[in-house]
Formats: C-alpha cells, sequence, structure tokens
C-alpha cells in the first residue's frame, strides 16, 4: 500500500473516537491507518501538562516516606529533591492521552492531551525542521576525518568512537559519520566497518564532487 500522510480529517476523528473512547481497533478502522501510525501520532502529536501540585500527597513515594519515619506535608507546597509525581496508567498504553477519562476534572497526576488543530501545527512544523539541517564545513569534517579514520582502522566501532569523544558530539551525530565513511569524504573506507560484511548493501555509493 502506498503510504499516506494523516490528514487534518483524520486527526479529527482521532479526537472524536478518543473523546468517545474507541478501542485501537475500531480507530484504526475509521481512519483506515496503521495502528502503529495512531500510536506514533498520538506520542510525537500530544501535549504534556504537568500538574502544579507537588506536596508529599502527590508524590509516588509517600508510602516510602512514611515507612521510613520522614515528616509527611499533605496540604502545604515545598521543594523536595526526592519528588516523583504519581504516573497515571492510562498514560502508559492506549489510548496514551487523557482524552475521555471520565476523572480528568477532578485529576491531580501530570496530563496529556490530544487536540487535532495543535497535533496538526506540530505535525507542519516538524516536517519543515527536519530538512533544515545544518551543512557540516570542511574544517569540521576534517577534524572528523582525523579522529574517526585511525579509530577505524584499528577495529574500534562508529558507537565506541561517537560515545568516547565529546568534540564530536558537539560537530555532527553518530548517522553523519557513518553517512560520510559511505559517501567516501574520509580516509577510512566502508569496508573496513566492523559489520560491513553482515550487512547487504544495495546501492553503489559513489564519491561526490
Amino acid at each position: 500500500m502506498k503510504k499516506s500522510r494523516i490528514t487534518l480529517d483524520d486527526r479529527i476523528n482521532i479526537q472524536a473516537a478518543l473523546e468517545k473512547n474507541l478501542t485501537l481497533y475500531e480507530l484504526s478502522k475509521l481512519i483506515k491507518k496503521n495502528r502503529s501510525s495512531i500510536y506514533r501520532e498520538l506520542h510525537n502529536n500530544s501535549i504534556f501538562k504537568v500538574s502544579n501540585r507537588k506536596s508529599c500527597f502527590y508524590c509516588s513515594k509517600m508510602d516510602e516516606c512514611q515507612e521510613n519515619g520522614v515528616f509527611i506535608e499533605t496540604m502545604t507546597k515545598y521543594k523536595c529533591t526526592d519528588f516523583e509525581p504519581i504516573k497515571c496508567i492510562r498514560l502508559k498504553h492506549y489510548p496514551y492521552v487523557c482524552n475521555g477519562c471520565q476523572f480528568i476534572e477532578n485529576c491531580y497526576k501530570n496530563k496529556k492531551y490530544y487536540n487535532c488543530t495543535q497535533a496538526e501545527t506540530l505535525s507542519r512544523k516538524n516536517r519543515i525542521t527536519t530538512r533544515k539541517r545544518k551543512r557540516i564545513e570542511i574544517d569540521d569534517i576534517n577534524t572528523i576525518n582525523n579522529v574517526v579514520s585511525p579509530l577505524i582502522k584499528k577495529g574500534q566501532s562508529i558507537h565506541h568512537i561517537y560515545e568516547t569523544n565529546q568534540n564530536l558530539k558537539s560537530i555532527c551525530s553518530e548517522r553523519t559519520i557513518r553517512r560520510l565513511i559511505y559517501d567516501d569524504y574520509l580516509d577510512v573506507s566502508a569496508s573496513c566497518l566492523p559489520r560491513y560484511g553482515c550487512i547487504r548493501h544495495p546501492y553503489k555509493w559513489v564519491k561526490r564532487n
């Protein structure tokens, strides 16, 4: 099947289905989209709101503090470094949001909402920002080459080199380093990578001018 984006009409139907507490199967049949696509939509384009109640009464460690004899203050707010808000079970599985919850008016936990218009705005914004990648300068490529190429020739993996070098993290991502190697920007060839022989390579990599 040809992949298609989730449109504004689909998002309107998703919000209406959440308010009616439809199952994930029913929602998938309604908008004719895969269930994994619906999960990504709810996960990426929902709005998270943190509760402003941070006293011991609303902390998940309240029972632990009582057992240890720590003073519990249930009516006043104070700053506690060990404070952890109570997590709602509804956010751990479908529908992953608070839409359609009958206890939402009196709930004191962290909330997550899905709004079709705001989800459309977030989706458009993400599609634009992901295309605005910073171009790597020649000096940065030379820096990457001087660090990565000798270590790969010694048998180290790209992941190990990237995680142990903070300078590389400030310049680019781990995927960018792999792309530079496959495009022949670095002195080391792709065949020197530890897992190169275990992965199929259907494309022919040509060095750019």
